[in-house]
């Protein structure tokens, strides 16, 4: 029965995955649409209700009561003096390049194109005020970081608006908390839920505002592009509206179907324009014009043969409005094809609002993956040249409105990362900034090939890491862990860390008594070993023996044995072993997962006192357990009984004592269960700890024996266990974001891993 239940919530919980498995160890850009969808499956099924939408409402309310607590504990003086510092990667050394992380929101204060808002995936908002030389973080303590869109007041631009939830389809686009709006240029913020996050229904999905258009002269009249996710909510992505400056929003959507990609107003306010574009097909997608500041909508699609793609014929679709015209008439629109997989179906253009269209060109500007990467802009003071792009090359230019396009991506020697999100031109003086999955770019004159790109990352801390990292043993300066889209890296003791092998980086581990062994994992089956101090170049795979076909988490677990460096362990459906240093693996169980077609060991321990023991979760919310680990086949058993049926993030086991073991579990409580995040199994049963620790994915936990700690890594930060059932948020200064993974070194260095903030480090003594 317990499987059969798993097997029923895992269907549902992954309603909108679609997952493919992709090359085994493919180098960057090769089968990039698969391993993006794929994260959806690792990702954001750790985060989904039952029904299959994301807890949003719920998330929310976890962050504001951590921020109730930290505000009480500093007024009472309990706050604990030790802070958490950020040890990058602030950038990430790539090859030749510098990269950073996903921004996907750039907005330029009219007033002067030095002062730059950035939003990153789960970063928070960033801004500049000298072109992006130097990046101050906005919005740590808030109770969303990830940021998909933001609009300034266009007559007073200190006032900031950000759509929080990232739009962009992705399989770790991390949702939201409504509306974030500040007075005084970024200093302090306040939260309007609305209706994009507020608890309705406990089962609502949030919605990811993916753009935000504030009218030129009536500046309490806003618009937001906002899509829902989930499968029950549609109806609710679309155009929504404020006519009080975002302090309240209509309830539903004025434009409703599907979700809402661009929106502008023209520079009078007499017209904005729209776009819906649901990434695998909608009956709404498409182009909307109103002429009543968005109270009404009419559809400008135009009509054959005279019309642009719409409905279940396209997907995701950019839109950019010419500012050279005054008369607000000239579009293009970047219409991607309904499904992830296919070209671009192609640059469209109208001088007449919308009423015929035009496919000026059909050039692919964005691989198989329009749904995920795709921007178009218009010169804000020559017509003929438009900007687009996405995915490999990701900018594109057009000098002659649209009809031919060539590659932008590289000038002066500098060249952008792939998978562009964003692209913004200051209306003075034409200043080019450019996003992407690798931060930000700046081109000073985009119409003079000889203006060289200028990367902006070297003071952006945004990277997206996984679960994994490790320290070396007796150098807390030396460590490794693995990024989303920006490969394996490698800490050397300064905020710039170096990338060193393949990625998306998955788990790593450093051989304990040869520390110049060193292990990293990427995206699906791939193993790597080094025995030259992990440098860059200096891996080789090391994955013989494991059966390539085995279904498989995005980011598999990868667990040294702390008594044999020599021994490890990989999960898939099944455990595999190793005894010579990763030479050779030998799978020694059945399938301990439990579970159907998608399910896979998602965590590994072994006993620190006896290697003998050794346990697994998976997916389906299993937990087995080897008392005879090193023999030839071990048994297993399966001990899930008292869990709720929730995927296994993390275990650790007891220091002298290996029957007594924890877990952490991922998604939310009070949906199909009242239980919570934290167990202990003693004497045979399971021992529900969560107690006052807020309703929250809980990721990793940690024993600390030497001062007989327990944590654990939540979606909003780091806790710590003070007495039974009793919770308080460890260390002061890291940011309200999802802590995917924990590691003490032997000084007391406790460093944690975040999806979006980079690392962070607490010194426990």
């Amino acid at each position: 029965m317990r499987g059969r239940a798993v097997s029923q919530f895992r269907s549902v919980s992954l309603g909108l995955c679609l997952c493919a498995l992709s090359a085994v160890g493919a180098p960057e850009g090769e089968a990039e649409v698969d391993r993006i969808l794929e994260r959806s499956e690792y990702f954001l099924s750790k985060r989904r209700l039952p029904d299959g939408t994301v807890g949003s409402a719920l998330r929310l309310k976890a962050a504001n009561e951590l921020r109730a607590k930290l505000a009480q504990m500093k007024a009472e003086g309990t706050l604990s003096d030790a802070t958490w510092t950020s040890i990058g990667p602030r950038p990430t050394v790539a090859g030749s390049s510098i990269v950073a992380g996903r921004v996907v929101s750039l907005t330029i204060d009219p007033r002067d194109s030095s002062v730059v808002y950035a939003g990153a995936a789960t970063g928070g908002v960033w801004k500049t005020t000298d072109a992006g030389a130097n990046w101050t973080q906005l919005t740590d303590d808030q109770p969303a970081l990830a940021s998909g869109s933001i609009a300034l007041d266009p007559q007073n631009p200190d006032i900031v608006y950000v759509g929080t939830g990232e739009l962009s389809f992705s399989g770790d686009s991390y949702h939201g908390a409504g509306i974030l709006k500040s007075q005084d240029a970024g200093a302090t913020w306040r939260n309007t839920p609305g209706p994009f996050a507020e608890v309705i229904e406990v089962r609502r999905g949030t919605a990811a505002i993916g753009s935000l258009a504030v009218h030129p002269f009536q500046t309490n009249i806003i618009l937001a592009g906002a899509y829902f996710r989930g499968l029950d909510n549609q109806p609710r992505s679309g155009i929504y509206r404020s006519i009080d400056a975002g302090e309240t929003w209509t309830a539903m959507p004025v434009l409703p179907g599907a979700a809402g990609i661009d929106v502008v107003f023209d520079a009078t306010g007499t017209v904005a324009y729209a776009s819906l574009g649901y990434y695998n097909g909608a009956p709404a997608n498409g182009a909307y014009a109103s002429f009543d500041a968005g109270e009404t909508w009419t559809s400008i699609n135009g009509t054959l043969p005279s019309q642009l793609p719409n409905g279940t014929a396209v997907g995701r679709l950019a839109l950019a409005l010419d500012p050279n015209d005054s008369t607000a008439q000239t579009l293009y629109a970047a219409a991607g094809p309904p499904n992830t997989s296919g070209a671009l179906l192609g640059i469209y253009k109208t001088v007449d609002g919308g009423q015929s269209w035009d496919r000026v060109s059909n050039q692919s500007l964005c691989g198989g993956q329009c749904w995920y990467d795709l921007a178009i802009r218009v010169h804000p003071s020559n017509p003929n040249v438009v900007m687009a792009g996405g995915a490999v090359p990701p900018l594109f230019i057009s000098m002659n409105g649209g009809l031919s396009f060539t590659s932008a991506s590289s000038r002066g020697g500098e060249s952008i990362h792939v998978d562009l999100h964003v692209i913004a031109f200051s209306a003075a003086d034409a200043r080019l900034y450019a996003a992407s999955d690798g931060g930000i770019w700046r081109n000073e004159d985009i119409l003079d090939p000889s203006s060289p790109h200028v990367d902006l990352n070297a003071t952006l801390a945004i990277t997206q890491l996984y679960p994994g990292h490790s320290i070396h043993p007796t150098d807390p300066t030396i460590g490794f862990a693995g990024a989303q889209d920006n490969q394996t890296q490698k800490y050397t003791g300064n905020l710039l860390w170096q990338s060193v092998t393949c990625g998306d980086g998955g788990q790593t581990a450093v051989d304990y008594q040869s520390p110049n062994i060193v292990y990293a994992t990427c995206q699906n089956i791939d193993i790597r070993k080094s025995t030259l101090s992990g440098g860059s170049g200096s891996f080789f795979v090391a994955r013989a023996g494991i059966n390539l076909a085995d279904r498989v988490q995005f980011i598999p677990p990868l667990t040294i044995d702390p008594i044999d460096p020599q021994r490890l362990y990989f999960g898939t459906y099944r455990l595999y072993r190793t005894s010579n240093g990763a030479t050779l693996w030998n799978s020694i169980s059945d399938d301990l997962s439990g579970g159907g077609p998608r399910d896979a060991i998602t965590a590994i321990t072994v006993a620190p006192s006896n290697p003998d023991v050794v346990y697994t979760g998976a997916s389906t919310g299993r937990v087995s357990v080897s008392f005879n680990a090193l023999s030839d086949p071990p048994t297993f058993d399966d001990i899930s009984e008292g869990l709720p049926l929730r995927p296994i993030t993390a275990l650790a086991v007891d220091g002298t004592d290996p029957s007594t073991a924890y877990v952490t579990l991922a998604g939310y409580s009070g949906i199909d269960d009242q239980q919570g995040h934290v167990f202990q199994r003693s004497a045979g049963t399971w021992i529900d700890l969560s107690g006052d620790l807020p309703n929250i994915p809980t990721n990793d936990v940690l024993i600390d024996s030497a001062r007989g700690g327990l944590y654990v890594a939540t979606d909003i930060g780091v806790y710590s266990l003070q007495a039974p059932g009793q919770w308080l948020p460890l260390g002061a200064g890291l940011p309200i974001v999802p802590v995917v993974g924990m590691k003490l070194h032997s000084t007391g260095i406790l460093r944690v891993g975040t999806h979006g903030r980079s690392a962070w480090d607490l010194n426990l003594n």
